[in-house]
């Protein structure tokens, strides 16, 4: 693993040992995404507390991960203080009740400051013989803000990724002057490939240091082109950077959490991602069954938006309930644990906001099962029959030069769920759409097409359809509405729906249960 970093952290650490010095502040919790620098941050409180020896009498570092149980952690703090078990048998989990009076009875005069590294869950300090308070204060890192408050943290801090200064002097440091001097184009090359990092240490330090070696413009170029189309190939990425902040996934507490997750990898870097369309698409795919209405699955989907803010695996923009971002070295994690990690297996092809002009239907579909090619400049989406037995999901939206699909171009669909043909200039829907019968979700909003066809009402299990911002819709075929049985939601905002020809009206619409 890296060396975590030393720059930024000044202001970091004078804040924290200014809260550690208040009496009234017992425990102090450090949180922020991994690879961020919260470990760095306890070792460099560790040595200013070993400097100011005189003011605390023990100091325990330890690191707390979330295979140790209550015991172990217990047993490795009563070594440090010369405790001693005295049980033989030291099951795993098992908190031994002598090792707690021994504890109890050393703290009880001495001061401690107890440092605990990467918290998952709650340390029940009070069973191992530890009671916080004037005489023993704890510091402790973790991933999740929720752990703060599961330790009863009176303050806090967050650990922020660098700005772009203090990310270019660390990955500077890193790389070393002398790999940027050997050629006059390197070092405008070098601060293109440290602001893919985001400003992540972690992967600003593997990053530099695998360019150290590089002397070429055109071997930095080649690394500036893995980071921005493939970045798990890039050396350091796939095997240090991307395990390491992998455990934040692997400890979300379901698959459902874990789903949601990867579905934010489809949208483009850097993209301000709406709370409700996300979860219109993960009703879509199946992840919010179960619910009796449509409100308690939305419900259901804020809060998981909220787990994954509060584990760091999302931020949040300026406002919370509108809209998220995914951090891009956390979004190139999330591309490459849905492809399978080192498997290579093309679950997801996601080429969102990549500026394509043109894409094929190639063998590659015929594996995937989510396919993104949003916010692109598309004009031609070229049709090679190839069978897409697995795709669920197919994201063309905001693609504004997208004017035509051919007819067959649904034909070998089957299984398809997920469809978002929304902010594109198509202007005829294709007859093979009919083969949809899967489909549960249809984004047509701000799309040109003038007619829905009758080929739509075999679309029996929708239960989305969107189509809003429709100006250019003149006409709905006779018992398209009528025949969608599980439609629950019919979006028609700023359309001018009042002009289309339609066999129901919004009344019947509304009597038909559908929520306009």
């Amino acid at each position: 693993m890296p060396d975590s970093p030393a720059v930024g952290m000044e202001p970091l650490l004078n804040k924290a040992m200014k809260l550690l010095a208040d009496d009234e502040i017992d425990i102090l919790g450090i949180y922020g995404m991994g690879g961020v620098g919260k470990t760095t941050l306890l070792h460099k409180m560790n040595n200013e507390l070993l400097n100011l020896g005189a003011n605390h009498e023990v100091v325990v570092i330890m690191v707390v991960v979330s295979k140790k149980n209550l015991s172990t952690i217990q047993h490795e703090i009563g070594d440090r203080l010369g405790c001693k078990s005295q049980a033989q048998d030291q099951r795993d989990g098992v908190v031994d009740q002598h090792l707690t009076r021994c504890i109890f009875n050393i703290l009880s005069s001495k001061k401690l400051v107890l440092l605990l590294d990467d918290c998952w869950n709650r340390v029940d300090l009070k069973k191992i013989g530890i009671q916080v308070g004037s005489k023993c204060k704890v510091v402790f890192t973790t991933r999740s803000d929720v752990v703060c408050g599961e330790m009863e943290a009176k303050e806090k801090i967050k650990v922020e990724c660098l700005d772009s200064d203090k990310a270019w002097s660390l990955f500077k440091e890193k790389v070393g002057e002398r790999a940027l001097s050997f050629d006059p184009e390197i070092p405008e090359l070098a601060e293109m490939v440290a602001r893919e990092c985001g400003g992540l240490p972690l992967a600003l330090i593997a990053t530099g240091r695998a360019m150290a070696s590089k002397k070429t413009p055109q071997e930095w170029r080649h690394a500036l082109t893995l980071l921005r189309k493939s970045t798990s190939e890039f050396s350091g990425m796939g095997n240090e950077v991307f395990p390491l902040l992998k455990f934040s996934y692997d400890n979300l507490q379901d698959d459902t959490i874990k789903s949601c997750f990867l579905y934010y990898s489809l949208y483009p870097e850097d993209h301000s991602i709406t709370n409700d369309e996300i979860i219109r698409h993960w009703i879509g795919e199946g992840f919010l069954d179960g619910f009796e209405n449509l409100n308690e699955a939305y419900d259901k989907g804020y809060s998981i938006i909220g787990i994954l803010i509060d584990v760091c695996l999302l931020e949040s923009d300026a406002h919370r309930n509108i809209t998220v971002k995914m951090h891009d070295v956390i979004r190139d994690m999330a591309i490459w644990i849905g492809n399978g990690c080192c498997e290579r297996v093309d679950k997801n092809l996601v080429k969102s906001g990549a500026h394509l002009s043109e894409a094929t239907i190639t063998e590659k579909w015929s594996e995937a099962q989510r396919i993104s090619l949003m916010h692109n400049d598309i004009e031609l989406l070229k049709d090679a029959s190839t069978t897409c037995t697995n795709l669920i999901t197919l994201l063309l939206q905001h693609n504004q030069t997208l004017r035509n699909l051919s007819d067959t171009f649904f034909q070998f669909m089957p299984a398809l769920k997920v469809l978002n043909l929304s902010s594109t200039s198509i202007e005829h829907l294709p007859k093979s759409i009919t083969h949809l019968v899967e489909l549960q979700f249809l984004d047509l909003s701000y799309s040109r097409i003038k007619q829905l066809p009758g080929e739509l009402k075999n679309l029996v299990k929708l239960r989305y359809l969107n189509l809003s911002g429709m100006t250019f819709l003149e006409m709905i075929q006779q018992r398209v509405l009528s025949s969608l049985s599980n439609l629950q939601i019919l979006n028609i905002r700023e359309g001018g729906y009042r002009n289309w020809k339609v066999e129901e009206n919004e009344e019947n619409v509304r009597m038909m249960g559908k929520s306009v």
